[in-house]
This record gives C-alpha cells, sequence and structure tokens, in this order.
C-alpha cells in the first residue's frame, strides 16, 4: 500500500528526523514525542506523561509562543541521566494542544564541543605523563634489581669466609675450644648460615624480576626432595621440641622439575612452619597426586595468619603480623620467590589459615607419568 507524501513525512518525522518534536497540552503535559526527543531526554519523561521540565519557560509560555510562529525561543530540558542541549525552540497550535520543534542550539553545541575537545586534550596530555612515569619507574626497578643482586654477590665472599673461619675453629683449631667459645664459634655459625640464605634469596630475586629463571628440568621423585629437607630442618624443629612427620605414598608419580628449585620451596615452606608454629607441637608434610597433578602439603599448628594479611604473602618484601618464634623479622622474600619458581613449572601455590588454629600450605604441579 503506497504511502502519501503526508504520511512519509510524519513517519520521517516521528522515526529519523534530529529535530525535537513534542506534542504538550496546553497544561504543559507531555502527550507525545518522536525518537529523537525521547532519546534525549530519556523515554521514562516521555512514557510517565510528566510536565515539561524546563528552565526559564512555563506552559503559559508555550501558549504565547503558539501565537507568534515565526518567532523562536532557547529552551533547556532536563533530561533524566544527562545534560540536554539547549533547543531552540518554535511552537504551533494543534487542534486543542500545542506542537513544539526545536534544534539544537549552534553556540550551545559549539560550546560542548570545546569542552569535548579540551578534556580529550586534558586526557592526552595526562596519558603521557603517565607513559613517562611508568617509564621511569621501569627504570628504577630495573636499577634496583641490579643493585640487589650486585650487593648480595659482592656479600657472598666475606661471608664465606667467615663460615669457613668458623670451621676451622670448631674442628682444626691447634688449642682445643673451651665449652663457652664452642657456644660463641656456634652462634657465628648459625647467623652466618641465615646470613647466607638471605643472601641466596636475594640473588634469586633478583634473577626472577630480571626474567632470567632458568629450570634445570630432570626426574624427580618427590619423596627424595621431602627426606633432604626433612633432613636439613630436623636440627631447627628440635630445637624447639617439634615432630617433622612425613606422609608421602609408595606409588607418587616422577616429576620433570629443578629438585634444587624444589627443594627451595619446600625448605621455605617447613622452616616457615617451624618458625611460626609454638614449641611442642608437630609439622605435617604430605604428598597426594590425582587428575595428573600432584599436590605437596605443609601444615603446623601454629598462630595461622589473619585475613587481612593473607593478600600480602606473596608480594615481595611484603610482611604480616604474625611473629617468628626466633624473633627475627622476615624479609618477605621466601614465599615470594617459592611462588615464582612454582608458576615456572607450571604449578600453582595456595594457602588456607585460621588465626589461632594453624595454616596450610600446597604446591600443586602437573605430572605426565
Amino acid at each position: 500500500m503506497n504511502q502519501s507524501l503526508e504520511e512519509i513525512a510524519l513517519d520521517y518525522l516521528l522515526q529519523q528526523a534530529s529535530v525535537l518534536l513534542l506534542v504538550v497540552s496546553r497544561d504543559g503535559e507531555i502527550l507525545r514525542a518522536n525518537q529523537y526527543t525521547s532519546k534525549i531526554l530519556g523515554a521514562g519523561l516521555i512514557s510517565k506523561n510528566v510536565s515539561v521540565i524546563a528552565v526559564g519557560i512555563s506552559a503559559s509560555d508555550l501558549v504565547g509562543l503558539s501565537q507568534s510562529p515565526g518567532r523562536t525561543r532557547l529552551l533547556n530540558f532536563s533530561a533524566e541521566t544527562h545534560r540536554a542541549p539547549t533547543m531552540k525552540i518554535r511552537a504551533y497550535e494543534l487542534d486543542d494542544n500545542l506542537l513544539v520543534l526545536g534544534e539544537p542550539d549552534s553556540d550551545d553545541l559549539e560550546k560542548v564541543t570545546l569542552q569535548l575537545f579540551s578534556l580529550n586534550n586534558e586526557i592526552n596530555n595526562t596519558a603521557r605523563v603517565l607513559h613517562k612515569k611508568n617509564s621511569e619507574l621501569e627504570q628504577l626497578s630495573q636499577l634496583k634489581t641490579q643493585f640487589l643482586g650486585m650487593a648480595a654477590h659482592d656479600l657472598r665472599t666475606p661471608l664465606n669466609a667467615v663460615m669457613l673461619l668458623c670451621d676451622l675453629l670448631s674442628s682444626d683449631a691447634e688449642t682445643p675450644l673451651s665449652p663457652g667459645q664452642n657456644r660463641f664459634v656456634g652462634a657465628i655459625g648459625q647467623a652466618a648460615e641465615k646470613m647466607r640464605v638471605l643472601i641466596e634469596d636475594f640473588l634469586n630475586s633478583a634473577v626472577i624480576e630480571s626474567g632470567n629463571l632458568a629450570l634445570d628440568l630432570q626426574p624427580v621423585a618427590i619423596s627424595d626432595i621431602i627426606e633432604r629437607v626433612v633432613h636439613a630442618q630436623q636440627h631447627l624443629a628440635s630445637s624447639r621440641n617439634m615432630t617433622l612427620k612425613i606422609d608421602v605414598p609408595s606409588d607418587c608419580p616422577t616429576l620433570q622439575a629443578d629438585p634444587s628449585k624444589l627443594e627451595q620451596v619446600l625448605n621455605n615452606l617447613v622452616s616457615n612452619a617451624i618458625e611460626y608454629s609454638s614449641a611442642n607441637s608437630e609439622i605435617q608434610i604430605r604428598c597426594s597426586f590425582s587428575n595428573r597433578e600432584m599436590t605437596v602439603s605443609v601444615k603446623d599448628f601454629g598462630q595461622g595468619i589473619a585475613p587481612e594479611d593473607l593478600s600480602k604473602l606473596f608480594r615481595p618484601f611484603s610482611t604480616t603480623g604474625a611473629k617468628k618464634g626466633s624473633g627475627q623479622k622476615s624479609t618477605g622474600l621466601g614465599l615470594f620467590l617459592s611462588q615464582k619458581i612454582v608458576e615456572a613449572h607450571r604449578g600453582r601455590i595456595r594457602v588456607e589459615s585460621t588465626p589461632h588454629v594453624g595454616s596450610t600450605f600446597y604446591f600443586s604441579l602437573p605430572y605426565f607419568g
């Protein structure tokens, strides 16, 4: 069915034209609006048949404007969720109602355009500043990593000399040491060993942050790793009257992994469990496997970790409110390094903890046996 020219024009005005078109009662109630008007003012204003919400004009003003069809008036409509453009309107009598037609005011559009242009320039300038700051931060981070690695490397030589001299005094001294002297030498050796571990952590951190962590992958039996770690940590556990309990299935599959790196991870988890637990308690080291994934867990019955501290655990140099039994402060590197090593093996590490009950750390690795 062919439409008349009037029907085509009306359909265009209602559905497509970018002009304001309102049918308003003489009391100011919106009776009908075209698509463009509904879009810029908000469909809610139209569907509720509310009065024209505008600044500086009333229903009687619209009636007066309709009596001079050639006259225009600027009108600031209030939209539902945004600033509607200022409209240059005309009003015409339409039976018992008023027909209001309008178009955006060119001066207002120019003002908005200039504001958008200014905001865009500010955004671009801010983006350039942020890019520069990010570049500077990246350079500072690289310098920090280089300095950390150099300092730790240079500290190893004098520390090795201290440890060697301790061994000589303990075993090869020409004159036997007294019990008191032996205690002092032993204390020096223990402090030197802790410093050695700290220096190794610093060096490993520098390597990881530089992106140069390399793995020496080979077939590994997790039971061998656990036995070596328990043997290494037995003295520390015994000094606090703790028991290290192992639960490893005899049929554990073989991993393709770097044994020294896995030993470093497990050493860190077990030593942490000892340090953060009460004397006379038990540390449980378990292994399980299923669905091509092996999981090693280290469980303690110590002070636990506060919920607000859990997110800090794997950040470098980040510490929590938990206190070591020895009273020494943590560097916050051990768990960070452990996470990076596990992730380099395509694994994952996580923790479950309840304050005053204890913590369990898990790390899971894929296997292909």
